[in-house]
């Protein structure tokens, strides 16, 4: 027969294997109460580039150029390249993952893939602005900046966004910093990536993680530089939070009132002559037993999650209520039931 035990004093689990005719084997395995209790990291090697058209010849350079300076992820921007790109193709052949949009017409080029490398992941971004509709862009990078702060994961934005930032008195700098600021987002780049001087090749980080070197090194590719950085893909070690409840399913509020009756708090022989404090202190202990007898309490150790900076108190209030209005609708009836007034408040609400 087989089974188990737990070893209190050596906090091993002992294993016992094997039927009535065969010798029981014993095996130590370690108990590991907190799973995750040490933080994961992993180094990834990132480059950035506006390569002004991908063509065969300037990918040759570009793999040299790699080779030299070794990356793990390479973001491109202003490559010019078609659906049916030879470049592309050619990269795809020679074992490389490419993630790419072809040549799109807005004003704003966005990509935004997931980064992974063992059990650490990040989100990457390249960002491109031909320097033309200021206004749109500032609108379209916003709405960029809204959905990446739902994400968990790290977020890292690069490319070219053809605002000479070391104009620090701008209006579309001054304008670009506070919606930066206002998503908790740093701009890591200090020096000139263009030829022609300025800083319009940029590199965004989160500003409650490590800031990155990043090295500006002119290739000779384009009249933008290449810039190349280590980033941490580090994930924070979970925090376990232990805390005592009471299953208040199972209170029954005539037992416990039953219970209040007898007890010595409904006696007035029993507190006539107690001053304050021990008064409080009699209310204390009665209710503390009654609850114990009925619904005692427990010790529960769990896991606490991470929140989203933006997630704060007008956000929990405003899910409360939604989750109020739909349990609501779904006593009134099915949600699809548009004829129902507590459907469409709920859905209007939505």
């Amino acid at each position: 027969m087989n089974g188990s035990r737990v070893a209190s004093p050596s906090r091993c689990r002992r294993v016992y294997g094997g039927g009535r005719n065969r010798k029981r084997s014993l095996v130590n395995v370690p108990l590991v109460r907190q799973r995750h209790a040490k933080p994961v990291s992993c180094m990834q090697v990132f480059a950035s580039m506006n390569v002004r058209s991908l063509s065969p010849l300037k990918l040759d350079s570009l793999l040299v150029q790699l080779n030299d300076h070794p990356v793990d992820i390479l973001l491109l921007c202003e490559t010019w390249h078609d659906p049916d790109s030879v470049a592309i193709r050619r990269l795809r052949s020679d074992g490389y993952s490419v993630v790419e949009r072809a040549r799109l017409r807005t004003r704003l080029s966005m990509s935004p893939p997931r980064a992974t490398s063992g059990s650490s992941s990040c989100v990457t971004v390249v960002v491109y602005h031909p320097g033309s509709a200021a206004d749109a862009f500032f609108t379209e990078f916003a709405d960029l900046l809204d959905h990446l702060a739902t994400l968990v994961d790290p977020v890292t934005l690069a490319g070219d966004i053809n605002i000479r930032l070391e104009r620090v008195f701008n209006p579309n700098v001054v304008e670009f910093s506070e919606l930066l600021a206002d998503h908790g987002l740093t701009q890591r780049v200090d020096g000139a990536t263009h030829d022609a001087g300025g800083t319009l090749d940029v590199v965004f980080t989160r500003d409650d993680l490590p800031p990155p070197a990043i090295d500006i090194i002119d290739v000779g590719l384009s009249d933008h530089h290449l810039l190349h950085w280590t980033s941490s893909l580090r994930r924070s070690p979970p925090v376990y939070v232990t805390s005592s409840r009471r299953p208040w399913r199972s209170f029954d509020q005539d037992v416990f009132q039953a219970d209040l009756l007898v007890s010595a708090l409904c006696d007035e022989g029993s507190w006539s002559v107690l001053d304050g404090d021990e008064l409080v202190k009699l209310y204390d202990n009665t209710v503390t037993t009654l609850l114990n007898s009925q619904v005692p309490s427990r010790n529960v150790t769990r896991r606490q999650r991470p929140s989203n900076p933006w997630y704060d108190v007008e956000c929990r209030c405003a899910k409360h209520w939604l989750r109020s209005l739909e349990r609501v609708a779904r006593s009134a009836g099915p949600l699809s039931d548009t004829t129902l007034s507590a459907v469409s408040t709920w859905r209007m609400e939505r």
